[in-house]
């Protein structure tokens, strides 16, 4: 088995929420955004392992909720055709998180 830099992860992780994350907050979203939090995700490179380690599924479960409930935000603030690539990165986000942790 693979020796896995959990603390690069974690850094990883806590970037997104410090960027892009934190600008969708406020409604704002982007392509850049976009393209920023799907390579960090694709970046996470995990065997299936159980259990996980308990921070890392802290870390990364909320990601697909925190997307979910920011979506009227993103949809009011953006056009429809930004809305519709955010629709897209929350199912994208969730699959994501699901193959990461499992079901």
């Amino acid at each position: 088995m693979q020796n896995i830099d959990w603390s690069e992860i974690y850094v990883l992780i806590d970037n997104l929420w410090d960027g892009p994350l934190d600008v969708v907050r406020s409604g704002t979203f982007n392509a850049e955004n976009s393209k920023l939090i799907r390579d960090v995700l694709s970046s996470i490179r995990i065997p299936k392992i159980d259990p996980l380690p308990r921070k890392f599924v802290s870390e990364i479960w909320y990601l697909p909720i925190f997307l979910e409930r920011n979506k009227p935000k993103v949809q009011t603030v953006n056009s429809a055709e930004v809305a519709a690539e955010y629709d897209d990165l929350c199912s994208w986000v969730f699959n994501k998180v699901n193959e990461l942790i499992g079901d």
